[in-house]
């Protein structure tokens, strides 16, 4: 199931994707409220991105393209750029190993979905069928060794539709969680540059993104 919903996304040459991302507070490292994003995303195979997420906390903005990555805080004024690989799987895995974090839905948005959701999956399965927004998806259980996470796939047209992943707080509190809610795929979207491009706002101040750890 999972393997016919990475086939199913990698075939489609461009692609774009509309969600709802809820956070838990915490769960977002500085950020001690909740939070609640409207996502949309581009994406134009191999190697451009581009996504935004208009939350409570102001918007962010990310785009890739083939060569770096940069991340756009609005509110704050501020971007950043960060050298990244070729293809948008290699650079959405280099951000995260270094910097810890990962662009809106890029597990889901990357050439190869599955290779990218499996790293680290110690145990799978199969929890039935629920029928979000309407349609009727395989939920489908993973665990990794600090997280879990679950996913719903359509039965009909094998596309994802809901997405929770849920950390243990080591603080002894409720577990911390991100639920993301797919509300439209469209596999076969005209794109132009104008889509992927990110202007920067005026003023903005250029920072630097610490590593998780430095050499």
């Amino acid at each position: 199931m999972l393997e016919a919903m990475s086939q199913r996304l990698a075939s489609a040459k461009n692609l774009r994707v509309t969600a709802t991302r809820d956070a838990s507070p915490g769960f977002y490292a500085g950020f001690d409220v909740a939070e609640h994003a409207r996502i949309r995303a581009v994406v134009a195979r191999p190697g451009r991105l581009h996504a935004v997420a208009d939350t409570n906390l102001g918007r962010r903005s990310v785009s890739y393209d083939g060569r770096e990555i940069v991340f756009v805080d609005h509110k704050a004024n501020t971007h950043a750029r960060v050298k990244a690989g070729k293809d948008i799987d290699s650079a959405v895995r280099e951000v995260e190993n270094v910097y810890g974090v990962m662009p809106p839905l890029a597990e889901l948005l990357v050439n190869d979905p599955a290779s990218i959701l499996m790293e680290g999956v110690t145990h799978s399965q199969h929890a039935g069928t629920q029928t979000i927004a309407g349609v009727l998806c395989d939920h489908l259980v993973f665990q990794q060794a600090h997280l879990n996470w679950e996913l719903w796939v359509s039965t009909t047209d094998h596309l994802p539709r809901k997405m929770v992943i849920t950390h243990p707080n080591g603080e002894g509190g409720p577990p911390l969680k991100v639920t993301l809610l797919i509300k439209s795929w469209d596999l076969q979207p005209p794109v132009t540059q104008a889509d992927l491009s990110l202007p920067l706002p005026s003023g903005s101040t250029l920072v630097e993104m610490i590593p998780l750890t430095r050499p």
